[in-house]
């Protein structure tokens, strides 16, 4: 078992981290060019290969849908940290379904490809990149469906609000979210259940991780995939 003082140090070493990646981030989105090593259409295309080959099936995602991905990178490794008991995943996002029947992610990301840091709507495709992520999975909450009507519109209304995204992970203040603290509040709010979703606890700070939106009674794993 980890102790609390390894805890405390683990999150704010990784806060430490995370703090000055997003003073780099927006250092690059003011101007600053970084050189990629492929171009647009080889990335295009190798995301495209890769998508197929899961062969995952988006006609069996819901609204309300739980959507998890590992990032790439050594900041993505630093966001799984904040994980306390499974640091698998580095981001996630809220799937709802359009008119047209086509499920969208709104998610909650910060970065050099959002630069204003607005709460995002992408496609699956956009969301599971294979040049971003190792993988992705889903997961479905147990709720009704008077429930999930309400959590969907809580998100869409958070997505039309423009809330931006909250660099400071600070979980008093919901006029900036991050992205665990974006499913988090959909989902008390939807419930109006404060106590739905555990959170991480250190001794010097409350916050929810991405573990936390899924490893409780309440989350169910639809479809996990790993990017070869």
């Amino acid at each position: 078992m980890v102790s609390k003082y390894k805890k405390t140090f683990f999150f704010w070493f990784s806060f430490m981290i995370l703090s000055t990646f997003f003073l780099m981030i927006s250092i690059r989105a003011s101007g600053v060019k970084i050189r990629h090593s492929k171009s647009f259409k080889e990335k295009l295309a190798y995301a495209h290969k890769k998508w197929n080959e899961s062969h995952f099936d988006s006609k069996q995602l819901k609204t309300g849908d739980l959507l998890l991905r590992r990032g790439i990178g050594f900041f993505s490794d630093e966001l799984r940290k904040l994980s306390l008991r499974e640091n698998k995943y580095s981001h996630c996002g809220f799937i709802t379904i359009n008119s047209k029947g086509t499920p969208l992610v709104l998610h909650s990301i910060g970065g050099s490809d959002n630069p204003d840091a607005r709460i995002r709507c992408d496609s699956l495709f956009v969301f599971c990149d294979a040049n971003e992520a190792t993988s992705f999975a889903v997961y479905r909450f147990d709720q009704p469906d008077k429930i999930i009507v309400r959590a969907d519109s809580i998100a869409r209304k958070y997505y039309r609000e423009k809330r931006k995204f909250d660099m400071n992970f600070n979980l008093e203040d919901d006029e900036k979210l991050y992205c665990a603290e974006f499913l988090y509040k959909i989902w008390i709010n939807a419930t109006e259940d404060k106590f739905f979703l555990p959170l991480s606890v250190t001794p010097t700070k409350t916050y929810v991780g991405i573990d936390d939106l899924y490893l409780n009674n309440h989350c169910t794993k639809i479809y996990e995939y790993e990017y070869n």
